[in-house]
């Protein structure tokens, strides 16, 4: 709905909107970016809601929209995609031309049909069926021809005439800039489109070849036809359809060998150019499709049909210029038909073929060889001749005569094998052509499967690095590997250190084996076949290719095999590991299948060091990760001991150590500390030579000791030793008996060595470089994790006799993190909740531990309560809270906030006490109360009223003894009554519970009132009373409670004013508060009785004069109720001028 604007407004953003459609539309921008901007300008200007613009589509006599506002997503998209069938010029074009625009009522009859139409469902039922207008407001150009629509929806208001009035100004606009653009647009397009068949029908001129005539077609016309399949169909004189010479799909020529729908072409040659909708998938929307005859005098050459490959129209100076391309095509076909029959279709057949990249051939029904296209020409050295010349080998030759009879007979229509040419691995496929039933020939494919084989390869290369699982990719390969050769068995076997080897894939019989195992290289046919950088292979007797092969431990793998082929997979002059293919065959692999597979080495070996190193990259990940796993828990739940045993056993696991060592000296104990994995070592190690010698971390003396550890030490440098037998210093060292190489690195802290890690191997030379910068990044953890446990046992230590401290507490303790997870807890919680279970840290406490504590309670809420208090409390301090469990124990629940250094709070404590003892008091006390409240004062109350009687003569005339004597305890009861007053007075103060009831009232009136209720006594006292406040203040507060204030106030003053004075009532009003002040002329108070005013049971007067006038609870009282109120109150005084005691309440 468009809000109704006042006309000056309206007119100026028009204006403004006018001014910026004429600088972004100054170009020569397409009909979409105008239409876009003036939809924005009317949506600004006219402040219409729903608003979609069209672009009228001359060809199928319908608007297309291209801008929309407010329209339902899920139909938008078709609006944009779909063309509006319905409304169309003839409907409305009479009104438009008469008023320049059209507004639609609801009884309007184009209504339904609009509503049953595409085109409107995308703005809404409630459009549609609610009340309101739509107006369509017509795009015309400078002739009168409609080139665009505005519409616009107006919801329950009814339609401004100016607003109609400029949205006709737009649509002016509009016109104007849509008129030049397509203008331009169609200048443009034509231009090229002529230049583009200018260029090709001179070409074409030149041409006599028709194989050139259609590659010149392709290569002049496909980046016209983006989006587009077009396909030339060329017909036979009896009018069937067996060839199409020319396919281009998205500006690129395809195989020619495409399917043909024949009643579509049987319609376009009989009746001419034809337009239709296809779907082509049942989710995706419709395509456009059009036809054209390709005729010369009348007679009917073929038909070029061209296809959109996305959902749309097709333009005009496309469509144009498609119909001139199907008449040059025509006059080509028509220089083809001027031959005789087989020669035509070898001329078409040839120029589709003639630049396929497989090798082509078309032999004659008596197996001539007519035709061969450059890639057969370079494969077979053949031009003509007969299929007995093609470089087979006796039993090839043989399988294709026979093929091709099969083929000639109608046995089958197509035939196809892998075979050898030239040493190159192919695949060869027939397929033979028929005139009415008659055989006339056949067109023999050769595929070179080597060049596929490289390619497949490559691809597979690519995926290495975006593959996670570089596992799964052996598996592919040996799959792939079988496309090309066959085999039985296959594995492709990867070289780890040294001479062993593990398996990466398997098929077949060599699937059966232990997945951890390895394989050693000994002497045999794979030690050649490295050495020599080539495949070779063995042919012999069931279960004896094992040990010809040379590697341990492949005998259940080669069972049953009789003929292996073994390949070397070495890249960038190492070898990365073995490809074993097997067969049950004992006939020895053909040298063709040799000659393949060792094409095919060079991407396998390349993409198997590519899973080597994405192997080694995950291992070493995998080996952080877990280190830094360790690190972390060696700071919670490690102890030092249980630490070097897992780090030692990881790090030796994933690297394949066969024994390790970590040590470092201990400056908490100050001695050495460490833990070794090894086989042997009974005659001593590093731990035991620092014991027996007594050296700590001295460099000088470690330097001293003919031992590798205390000398890498010493030096701070790292060392590998490749044969620990030709190095001196391990002649007699017993425990390094049956190792062979070793690699010693130290441990650093702040670059000063604190111990060593030491990594040996019973194969030689097993450490290289890249271990030594992998354990050189591990150290810092490992020294990092050591020294975590070490001061974590240290903390865990002085935890221990703080715990003990915490558990000797009396009072319950338990402190819960900042998401309530328990930190710690003492055996007074437990003790005093009556748990039976201990709390265990980490423990959530909304997960069980609640339940636990409040099924021992009289009545949980008071602690559910407590809890949600703390929840959402910024300081994580709240009001304490007392509770009764139900072996009716009492306990008094509160919380402290647990504060780190510029982390405010990071948990809670929350302190259980056993308040029972005061709770038995607090009753005890009560009752006390009790008995005196009811058998004291009510008594004494009654004795009272009967001295009074007697006195006053009610109950008889007395005598004057009588009435001093009544007299005397007519008095000594009222000080007792007083007395007993004064003490309950005291006690229900400290009971009190300030429960507010807040109201907006007028504090100004309630003191007029309370000056209304005194004035009488003033009056009595020749007290001048007097107000002064503004007529009305209203503030939020419990008006009783503030009148007992004023009240306790006005009657103070009133005691201590003497005869004659003045007390004065004001009020103020300030920024964020209210002030009220009671002032008098009386005695005043001392600086000194100033400060304890407020304080239970002082009394000024008393102290003073030594007589109490009260019970000193009033002004305490005061200050309990004016503070509950979140206010403040105290007083200003002179000693001889009287006081003005003042309190502030929020407002």
């Amino acid at each position: 709905m468009a809000e109704r604007q006042d006309p000056a407004t309206l007119q100026n953003k028009v204006l403004s909107e006018s001014l910026r459609l004429s600088q972004v539309l100054s170009g020569e921008p397409g009909p979409a970016k105008i239409l876009q901007e003036v939809g924005q300008s009317i949506k600004e200007a006219l402040g219409y809601k729903v608003i979609v613009l069209s672009l009228y589509e001359n060809d199928i006599g319908a608007f297309k929209p291209l801008w929309m506002e407010s329209v339902d997503p899920d139909t938008g998209t078709e609006l944009l995609t779909s063309p509006n069938p319905l409304i169309r010029t003839q409907l409305l074009t009479e009104d438009f031309l008469r008023s320049g625009s059209y507004i639609i009522k609801a009884d309007h009859p184009v209504w339904e049909g609009m509503k049953a139409s595409r085109y409107l469902p995308g703005l809404g039922e409630e459009a549609l069926n609610g009340s309101g207008d739509v107006i369509l407001n017509p795009i015309f150009s400078s002739g009168t021809a409609m080139i665009g629509l505005i519409m616009v929806v107006v919801k329950d208001a009814e339609t401004d005439t100016d607003q109609v009035e400029y949205l006709s100004y737009f649509s002016r606009l509009a016109g104007c800039a849509l008129e030049r653009g397509l203008l331009y647009l169609q200048r443009e397009e034509n231009s090229n489109f002529n230049r583009i068949l200018i260029q090709t029908v001179e070409k074409l001129e030149k041409i006599s070849d028709p194989g050139h005539f259609w590659q010149t077609i392709a290569e002049n016309i496909g980046t016209a036809l983006k989006g587009f399949e077009l396909v030339v169909s060329i017909a036979n004189q009896e009018g069937s359809y067996y060839v199409h010479p020319l396919v281009l799909r998205d500006g690129k020529q395809m195989d020619g060998l495409t399917s043909v729908d024949g009643a579509w072409l049987d319609r376009v040659a009989e009746q001419g150019p034809q337009t239709e909708l296809i779907t082509v998938h049942p989710e995706k929307p419709a395509v456009i499709k059009m036809g054209w005859p390709l005729e010369i005098e009348k007679e009917s050459l073929g038909v070029l049909t061209v296809t959109g490959l996305n959902s749309g129209e097709m333009d005009r100076p496309t469509a144009d210029f498609l119909g001139m391309m199907a008449t040059q095509i025509a006059l080509a076909l028509f220089r083809v038909r001027s031959v005789d029959e087989w020669t035509s279709r070898k001329e078409v057949l040839e120029a589709y073929i003639k630049n396929i990249d497989d090798a082509v051939l078309i032999v004659d029904s008596i197996k001539r060889i007519v035709f061969v296209n450059n890639s057969a020409q370079q494969l077979t050295d053949l031009r003509q001749g007969g299929i007995d010349k093609l470089p087979l080998n006796q039993s090839d030759k043989e399988w294709l005569s026979t093929a091709l009879d099969d083929v000639s007979k109608g046995v089958t229509k197509e035939a196809g094998k892998k075979i050898i040419i030239k040493d190159s691995y192919c695949s060869i496929g027939i397929k033979g052509f028929f005139d009415e039933k008659k055989y006339t020939g056949s067109i023999i494919k050769i595929h070179s499967l080597k060049q596929e084989g490289l390619e497949y390869f490559k691809e597979l290369a690519g995926m290495v690095a975006a593959l996670e699982d570089v596992e799964l990719l052996p598996q592919i390969l040996l799959k792939a590997v079988r496309h090309f050769v066959d085999f039985d068995a296959g594995s492709i076997l990867f070289r780890e250190r040294g001479d062993s080897f593990r398996f990466l894939a398997s098929q077949g019989t060599m699937i059966d084996h232990d997945p951890d195992m390895t394989f050693n290289l000994i002497t045999g046919l794979a030690e050649a076949a490295i050495n020599e950088g080539r495949t070779l292979g063995l042919a012999g007797k069931e279960g004896s290719l094992a040990e010809g092969l040379g590697i341990s431990g492949m005998e259940k793998p080669l069972a049953g095999a009789r003929s292996v082929l073994v390949t070397p997979l070495i890249f960038k002059g190492q070898n990365t590991g073995l490809m074993v293919l097997s067969k049950k065959d004992q006939a020895a692999y053909p040298e063709t299948n040799v000659a393949m597979i060792d094409e095919l080495s060079t991407g396998l070996s390349k993409i198997l060091w590519q899973i080597g190193v994405a192997s080694k990259l995950k291992q070493e990940n995998a080996l952080r990760t877990k280190l830094y796993e360790i690190g972390f828990a060696s700071g919670s739940v490690l102890q030092v001991g249980s630490l070097l045993n897992l780090m030692i056993r990881t790090i030796a696991k994933e690297l394949k150590i066969d024994e390790m060592g970590i040590y470092f000296f201990d400056e908490v104990l100050g001695e050495w500390n460490g833990k070794a994995i090894q086989s042997t070592g009974k005659n001593g190690g590093f731990l035991e030579l620092m014991k027996s010698s007594g050296i700590k971390l001295d460099y000088e003396r470690l330097s001293e000791i003919k031992e590798i550890t205390a000398t890498v030490i010493a030096r701070g440098e790292p060392e590998i030793v490749p044969d620990l037998k030709s190095d001196p210093r391990f002649l007699s060292a017993g425990h390094y008996q049956g190792l062979r190489s070793g690699l010693w690195l130290p441990l650093k802290l702040k670059d000063k060595p604190i111990g060593a890690i030491s990594a040996l191997s019973k194969q030689i030379s097993y450490f290289g470089h890249d271990d030594l910068t992998l354990l050189q990044e591990l150290s810092p953890l490992v020294t990092f994790a050591l020294r975590s446990a070490v001061l974590y046992e240290e903390i865990r230590r002085e935890g221990s006799r703080v715990g003990a401290i915490i558990n000797s507490m009396p009072e319950g303790l338990l402190m819960v993190d900042s998401h309530f997870k328990v930190i710690m807890s003492n055996e007074g919680f437990e003790g005093l909740w009556g748990l039976k279970q201990t709390i265990r840290p980490g423990a959530a406490l909304q997960e069980g531990i609640l339940s636990l504590l409040t099924n021992n309670l009289a009545n949980p809420r008071g602690l559910i309560d407590f809890f949600q208090d703390c929840a959402i409390s910024t300081t994580g301090v709240v009001t304490p809270v007392e509770l009764e469990l139900k072996n009716g124990k009492h306990l008094k629940i509160s919380s402290f906030p647990v504060e780190e250094l510029d982390r405010p709070r990071t948990g809670l404590v929350i302190l259980s006490q056993d308040i029972t003892t005061e709770h038995q008091i607090a009753e005890l006390r009560q009752e006390f109360v009790g008995m005196l409240s009811h058998d004291l004062r009510n008594p004494l109350a009654a004795i009272i009223a009967t001295l009074e009687l007697a006195l006053d003569g009610s109950l008889g005339e007395l005598n004057e003894n009588q009435n001093q004597f009544l007299g005397n305890a007519m008095n000594d009861s009222r000080r007792m009554l007083e007395m007993l007053n004064d003490f309950l007075d005291g006690y229900k103060y400290d009971a009190v519970e300030i429960k507010l009831e807040k109201i907006n009232f007028d504090i100004a009136q309630l003191i007029s009132k309370l000056v209304a209720d005194f004035s009488p006594l003033a009056r009595e006292r020749n007290i001048e009373l007097l107000q002064e406040t503004s007529p009305t203040i209203t503030i939020t507060g419990d008006e009783g409670k503030l009148a007992r204030v004023i009240s306790n106030l006005l009657s103070n003053a009133l005691k201590f004013t003497p005869r004659g004075g003045t007390i004065i009532l004001k009020s103020a009003e300030r920024t964020d508060s209210v002030e009220i002040a009671v002032s008098d002329t009386g005695e005043g108070i001392s600086a000194e009785d100033k400060e304890k005013v407020f304080e239970k049971f002082y009394q000024v007067e008393k102290r003073r004069h030594g007589r109490k006038t009260g019970t000193g609870l009033g002004l305490p009282l005061c200050k309990k109720l004016v503070e509950a109120h979140g206010g403040k109150i105290w007083v200003e005084s002179q000693v001889g001028k009287g006081s003005r005691f003042i309190f502030s309440l929020p407002r």
